[in-house]
């Protein structure tokens, strides 16, 4: 396992779930239109992206991906899903 992630799953195992408490209190920044070609890679379901805020992104000039079955760190949860996510933007 590279050292990063092995930080990364050791920090998780640390991790307070109660933050999940106060995310529904959050406001996401106001973002119009992106400045530069711009991806945004979810897992799906993402529990911090709603379906209709991933479709207003999409509207809005974002190139929206998903990793189905992934969780929340993506690239950790499903590399090869990622990758082809990665893939697709990139060759877009």
């Amino acid at each position: 396992m590279i050292e990063s992630r092995r930080r990364k799953l050791e920090a998780l195992a640390e991790w307070d779930e109660s933050i999940l408490d106060d995310l529904s209190h959050f406001t996401p920044a106001t973002i119009t239109t992106p400045q530069v070609p711009t991806a945004v890679i979810l897992a799906d379901p993402s529990a911090l992206v709603s379906a209709e805020r991933a479709d207003s992104l999409r509207q809005s000039g974002f190139h929206v991906l998903t990793v189905p079955g992934a969780g929340h760190v993506v690239h950790f949860d499903d590399i090869d899903g990622y990758l082809r996510a990665l893939d697709e933007a990139i060759a877009r």
